[in-house]
């Protein structure tokens, strides 16, 4: 199955726009977000991809560390 990428900005904050294309609420999909990255050992500034799937890849080494749907 093909995912296409939601967010691949370098800085910024993902969740106004992540959170209105998955239609997640955007207090929920941060919470998500972080739970995610502390989990994967990122800090909180760390970039991430995110997919249209909810999937979220590290951005410096492209592996899988979550899923925002998963998380809520």
């Amino acid at each position: 199955m093909s995912r296409r990428v939601i967010w691949d900005r370098t800085g910024g904050n993902p969740i106004p726009h992540v959170s209105k294309e998955l239609r997640i609420d955007p207090y929920v999909c941060s919470g998500a977000l972080h739970t995610i990255k502390q989990s994967a050992g990122l800090r909180p500034n760390d970039d991430v991809m995110i997919y249209d799937n909810g999937d979220v890849t590290g951005r410096l080494n492209g592996d899988e560390i979550g899923n925002l749907y998963d998380e809520h």
